[in-house]
Order: structure tokens, then sequence, then C-alpha cells
């Protein structure tokens, strides 16, 4: 029960924190430095994401036909939807873990980075389950529907895979600002890298050698998600760290 209630305070603050900003030159300059950090790890990891999708969407055009296109244009609304969460979490985080970490609080640093990532963790993996479980639905009510219902089981097989790699996204979405403030940031370079490489050769082997169709895809950008996260868990054996 304590570390549910601490979960939620965690949770609570991570929201609240770009509106915790302390008085005095220093701290503002902190919180400013903080920001641009956050936006530009949010943005170098949301173009990574996209480009997954915005690749898929090429390939998809050029190799599999106009259904399997029109399922996908169908299904392309989730990569700005699964984008939402994992953006305020890194903003928040990162606001949050710089002051913390600025004025030497190390463990309150560790405790808001503890909260992120189980929080992430656990709203991604209901997310997920909720994805897979219902995909037919969600491609309905995405526009699956009326003359397009026979491209519902397409786009309801592309949708599952790209929901089984949300968990592994997210997770890099959120600890990509903490890698980075403990001088980590060439494993967040390395995980977008990661995600385009094989999300790309994933495609190419789906398209010539497996002939997966649409949801061949899929399984390609939820290998990359993971590939990713893999790369980011490298931190984790470091000897020196910050976070843990």
């Amino acid at each position: 029960m304590q570390r549910a209630v601490q979960a939620v305070k965690g949770f609570y603050q991570i929201f609240q924190s770009p509106l915790k900003v302390e008085t005095g030159m220093e701290q503002k300059m902190k919180l400013d430095t903080s920001y641009k950090n956050a936006f530009r790890n949010a943005l170098y990891v949301r173009s990574s994401n996209m480009l997954t999708g915005f690749i898929d969407g090429i390939l998809t055009s050029a190799f599999l036909g106009v259904n399997s296109m029109a399922a996908y244009g169908i299904a392309s609304p989730y990569f700005m939807m699964n984008s939402i969460l994992s953006y305020l979490l890194v903003t928040g985080s990162q606001v949050l873990l710089t002051s913390k970490i600025g004025l030497a609080q190390n463990d309150e640093g560790k405790n808001v980075f503890s909260t992120a990532i189980w929080l992430s963790f656990i709203i991604s993996a209901l997310i997920s389950a909720a994805g897979i479980i219902f995909a037919g639905p969600f491609a309905i009510f995405l526009g699956a529907s009326g003359e397009a219902a026979k491209l519902a089981p397409e786009t309801a097989g592309y949708l599952r895979w790209l929901f089984a790699g949300n968990i592994f996204h997210n997770f890099v979405s959120v600890s990509s600002a903490p890698l980075q403030m403990d001088g980590g940031s060439k494993y967040v370079r390395a995980a977008g890298i990661t995600t385009f490489a094989v999300d790309v050769s994933g495609d190419l082997l789906n398209i010539f050698l497996f002939k997966g169709g649409l949801a061949g895809m899929g399984v390609a950008t939820a290998v990359s998600n993971m590939c990713a996260a893999c790369v980011c868990l490298m931190y984790f054996f470091r000897d020196k760290r910050l976070f843990s």
C-alpha cells in the first residue's frame, strides 16, 4: 500500500513539475536548460518513432498494394496517439530530475526516475494488452468500417504488433532524458539509429523473404522498438551511473 501511495505521489510530481519554478537566477537557468534538453530529447525520440511509421508507409505503398496501403492509412493515427503519454512523462520527469539533481537531491531524483519508469511500464502494459485484445474494434473505430470493412482484419493485424512494441517504445522515451543527464546521450542516439536500421531491414526482409504483408511490417516495427530498448538498457551495466 505504501509503495502505491509513493507511486501516485511521484506520478503527481512528474506532471506538476513544470509548474514548480523556484526563485533565483541560477535555478531559472537550470530549468530553462532542462526545458531545452527535454524538447530536444522528446523531438529526437519522437522523430525516430514517427520515422518508422513513415518508412512502413513508403514500403507498403511501393510493394504491398492498394489494400495494404489503405489499411496502413487507417492505422496510422496510432503513432500520434502513442506519443502523447510518453511526451508528458519525458518532459515532466526531466524537469523535476534536473531540479533535484541540481540541488544535490540525488536520492529524490532516483525516486523520480524509478516512478517514471514503473508508471510507464504499467500504463504501457495495460494499453498494449487492451490494444492486442481489442485490435479489431479499434481498427473499426479508426475507420475500417462501412465500405472499408474488408480492411479491418489487415488493419487489426498491423495494430496488434504496433501495440506489442508499445512498452519498448515508451521505455526508450522515458529513459532517454535521465540517460542524457548522466552522460548517456550516446545510448539515446544509438537507440534512434537502431530503431531506424532494424525497422528498414525488417521491412525489407518481410517484403522479399517472409511475405508477411502489413502485419509483417508491424512485426518489424515492434522488433525495432525492442532492440532500441535493449540499447538503452546497456546504460544500466555501466560501473558508474546515477540512476539504477
